[in-house]
């Protein structure tokens, strides 16, 4: 991973697993940019990205990771807050 593609927010990182045409995520999207939450948008029309995404055990989107691994599946603001 290129350190250069992080972003970083209070010195939380969030990765966001998403998919094109995944209204779940654009809604996810939106409500991080909303909160100014910036994040690190993993596309998984990459296959490398989808890839790591089966590898945590999961296999739709959307999905937010934390920097200590903790996951929220699918568009969940009381479970993403708490890992803010």
């Amino acid at each position: 991973r290129c350190p250069i593609n992080l972003r970083f927010i209070g010195g939380i990182m969030l990765t966001v697993f998403t998919n094109e045409g995944c209204g779940a995520c654009e809604s996810l999207k939106k409500y991080l940019n909303e909160k100014n939450v910036t994040f690190y948008e993993k596309n998984v029309s990459n296959p490398g990205f989808r890839q790591e995404l089966l590898d945590l055990g999961y296999r739709s989107v959307p999905l937010v990771v934390g920097e200590d691994g903790q996951t929220s599946a699918g568009f969940n603001p009381l479970e993403i807050e708490t890992m803010l």
